[in-house]
């Protein structure tokens, strides 16, 4: 915006550009809370209302919490972050409910760490179950906080063959999740 003399004007400082606000409901307590509040970090123009499920890691607690922001907050965006955990049948009945509400979900089989481990690694090994991948994860000797948008473009990247609602063996949809961030973010 230009001013009468010609020159460009700032912005005016007592109003600030808005940040988007996006809720996350996650069942995990620990690596999905983390993992966004660095993403925010990232991405100063986003602010993200994380809420952790506590340790209850059934479907239809996740559906309750994010239910439960929408009430209250008037985000632009609501995802639901959960992992498969021998729960495909429960998520199959409650996906439905996630797409009629319009909340995004973000689903890794068989666990969150499947996402973190594509950052620093292309990984296509099929893990027995969660334990066996989060063992892989720690033992890269990485943190969420070591992650930069380098290794999440990465991350992307290596998961684009993710491409079923229901993630198969080891794979997850966060990548969909966060690239349509990133994708809003630049236009």
């Amino acid at each position: 915006m230009s001013s009468r003399n010609g020159r460009e004007r700032s912005p005016n400082p007592r109003y600030p550009k808005r940040r988007r606000v996006i809720c996350i409901a996650t069942e995990g307590k620990n690596d999905e809370p983390e993992y966004f509040s660095h993403l925010q970090s990232l991405l100063k123009d986003y602010h993200f209302n994380i809420k952790s499920c506590d340790h209850k890691s059934d479907v239809s607690h996740v559906l309750k919490r994010i239910e439960s922001l929408i009430k209250t907050s008037d985000a632009c965006d609501y995802w639901a972050i959960f992992d498969t955990d021998e729960q495909i049948d429960q998520i199959k009945k409650y996906l439905p409910q996630f797409e009629e509400k319009n909340i995004k979900a973000g689903i890794s089989n068989p666990c969150f760490e499947v996402w973190l481990l594509n950052h620093f690694t292309n990984s296509t090994k099929h893990f027995r179950d969660s334990q066996e991948c989060k063992k892989t994860w720690k033992s890269l000797n990485k943190s969420v906080s070591m992650i930069t948008l380098l290794e999440i473009d990465t991350a992307i990247r290596n998961c684009q063959n993710h491409t079923l609602p229901i993630p198969d063996e080891s794979q997850t949809t966060i990548h969909s999740l966060v690239q349509s961030i990133l994708t809003q973010r630049s236009s």
